[in-house]
């Protein structure tokens, strides 16, 4: 994540190297290539079994690579900003804007602003609604996906759910819409046939003057008409400890320097 010139100059520089046992080696030869970002330190997404779980498994499909990315700390973050450092994955160094797509985890309300911080380190434009062809998919999931409005504006897709199974349905469907050369607003649209998948663009929210939440809608121009899987409703949710997935039960996950 960070150029070697700067790790001195930190605090806790194993942060940023990315050298763990058990990590996954690339080939350059993947046709997908996904981040997956958790939006606070180091130590604290790697304790997060559900990051670990979804990176082996997408890891364990064919041509398809998943590199891990985490939130600087202060101290990372002013050395990257003074020295125009784009934030990049742990295990090859590749910017963040240069990905296919970008999953971020939503563990807890605390991490908002970290997403900010990411997405602007990255070089990704805030909104949705400001990206272009060239910039990767935003998707969001975990335990804050089920009251996805508070940060829908950030991104281009919110997975409602159990994201085990999900996670190998959206890479394989994004994988066969990037060789048919989709434009980036087609292959968003075409999540929708996932199901659990919500899409913040199709929908409006309504307040009420204390600024609540009354109603959701659908834009005028998308209605509402075969909508059922992709109308944000959420996939079946189970703990991590008893899941059947056959590639979450037996690869090793990689261990924190």
């Amino acid at each position: 994540m960070l150029k070697n010139n700067l790790l001195p100059r930190v605090s806790r520089p194993g942060r940023y190297l990315g050298c763990e046992f058990n990590s996954s080696e690339f080939t350059n030869e993947e046709t997908l290539n996904c981040a997956l970002v958790f939006p606070d330190l180091y130590e604290i997404g790697m304790s997060h079994q559900g990051l670990q779980i979804l990176y082996h498994i997408v890891n364990g499909l064919p041509n398809i690579s998943a590199e891990r990315c985490f939130c600087p700390a202060p101290d990372a973050e002013a050395l990257m900003r003074n020295n125009n450092v784009s934030l990049s994955s742990l295990e090859t160094g590749r910017p963040l804007h240069e990905f296919d797509l970008i999953g971020i985890t939503l563990p807890h309300e605390l991490c908002y602003t970290n997403i900010l911080t990411v997405l602007d380190l990255g070089a990704i434009p805030f909104e949705a609604a400001e990206r272009k062809d060239e910039h990767p998919i935003i998707l969001g999931g975990g335990t804050c996906s089920f009251n996805p409005e508070p940060v829908a504006v950030l991104f281009d897709a919110i997975l409602i759910g159990d994201g085990e199974e999900a996670v190998v349905e959206i890479v394989h469907l994004l994988d066969q819409m990037k060789k048919q050369g989709l434009s980036r607003k087609d292959r968003i649209d075409r999540l929708a046939t996932v199901e659990g998948i919500y899409l913040p663009h199709k929908y409006h929210p309504r307040y009420d003057a204390q600024g609540k939440i009354v109603a959701i809608e659908h834009h005028p121009e998308q209605p509402p008409k075969n909508q059922t899987q992709g109308s944000g409703k959420p996939r079946s949710t189970r703990s991590p400890e008893t899941s059947d997935c056959p590639q979450c039960q037996n690869r090793p996950r990689p261990t924190g320097c």
